[in-house]
This record gives C-alpha cells, structure tokens and sequence, in this order.
C-alpha cells in the first residue's frame, strides 16, 4: 500500500493589483497559511478588524501550489506538502567532500 503526500485543491480570487500572467519559474510557487483565532477580531464588522495583535495559532509554510491556473478573476490550483515518512532518511550525508568543516 502506498501513501500519497497531503494535497488539497484551492481557489482564489486575483485582487485588482495583481498580475495575471503566470511565471516563467519551473519551481512551484510556496504558500504559507495562518490559522487566528476569531476572538483576536471583531466579528460584527465587515471585513473583520483586529482587536489588538491577532496571535498565530497554527502556521504551515512549507506548502506548494502546483497544477495552478491564471485568469484574469481567479487562481486554482492544488496545494501540496511534504510528507516526511515517504523520504529516504538521510537524504544528504555527512561527508568529507560534501562538508569538509566538519571534518578539520
């Protein structure tokens, strides 16, 4: 049986500043999502205005966004994390030619 690493589609709206062209970059954009909690913001108003610092109750910022889509309203897209237990462990050594300072 084989595990597939963490993946969710995603949609979002392209804001009126942003640029619609896609990049030329072969890499995948990275994403970084912070989960705050509702009582750091005062609900009775729209959008939502901090009361105060809002604190970060969760963050995940090794998150890629891969299979993307452009137009000029929206980006689609698939976000993508890592999963660990599927990598080979150690994926670098510690060798002389690779990390000569550590072996002075």
């Amino acid at each position: 049986m084989t595990t597939r690493c963490p993946r969710r589609s995603c949609r979002f709206r392209t804001s009126t500043r942003a640029s619609a062209t896609p990049s030329a970059s072969s890499r995948a954009p990275r994403l970084k999502i912070e989960l705050l909690h509702s009582n750091d913001f005062d609900l009775t108003v729209e959008p939502r205005q901090p009361v105060g610092t809002p604190e970060v109750v969760y963050s995940a910022d090794q998150l890629y966004l891969i299979n993307t889509k452009v137009d000029v309203l929206t980006v689609t897209g698939d976000i993508y994390g890592w999963d660990n237990l599927q990598r080979v462990w150690p994926g670098i050594r510690a060798t002389q030619d690779l990390l000569p300072a550590l072996f002075r």
